[in-house]
């Protein structure tokens, strides 16, 4: 009976990988890879045949560890049975939003781009900027989810997006920060998470 024998022989088994997602689940084939004698090879073409998919999801390959670990190509001699782990990199961009708190009225106008809200202006001498940024993917094993950095930039005018997409002088956001004359300016902010996923935001 072969699959009683096959309880002695090594085997390369594959594992999802989804840590807490339980809203993206991965989808495909992942039976393992059976070899009749020790020592044999697996080959690369034999371990990229297996190919997960998962939705906001990129599938980069098979590692050796659920959280990292090395990348896996193929294998030499097979002696002992070997699990592989999916790495994801996360698809979804990150969230967020740009505070303007007038020093004089101290009131918030929030301007939301994500959920396209915006309030009317405030016309006050300072005022404090905040900006939150989020990113909602969970953690992915190898390549991790999680907001990496924020940066803004202080324009005097409203800018297309080809020429917020050329700004060079962005700063890195750590703190509020104040602004004079805030109905003079545009504020653009870009939040970059751990998996290169790119969101912008304007104050205007």
């Amino acid at each position: 009976n072969m699959k009683l024998d096959r309880l002695n022989l090594p085997a390369v088994i594959f594992k999802y990988n989804e840590g807490a997602d339980s809203v993206n689940k991965a989808e495909g084939s992942i039976e393992p890879i059976w070899k009749d004698t020790l020592g044999a090879a697996v080959t690369e073409e034999e371990i990229s045949a297996v190919k997960p998919t998962r939705t906001n999801y990129e599938f980069m390959g098979w590692y050796d560890k659920a959280d990292g670990g090395s990348k896996v190509n193929s294998i030499a001699e097979l002696n002992d049975t070997v699990i592989l782990y999916a790495a994801w990199r996360e698809k979804v961009a990150p969230e967020g939003s740009i505070s303007v708190v007038s020093k004089e009225e101290d009131r918030s106008i929030w301007k939301d781009v994500v959920n396209a809200i915006t309030f009317g202006k405030i016309f006050a001498k300072e005022a404090t900027v905040t900006i939150e940024a989020e990113d909602t993917g969970r953690n992915t094993g190898v390549i991790n989810s999680g907001v990496d950095t924020i940066s803004y930039y202080i324009s005097d005018k409203a800018l297309s997006s080809d020429e917020v997409n050329s700004i060079s002088a962005w700063k890195l956001y750590s703190a509020p920060f104040t602004v004079s004359d805030p109905e003079k300016v545009v504020i653009y902010v870009k939040i970059i998470d751990k998996a290169n996923n790119e969101t912008y935001l304007s104050s205007d």
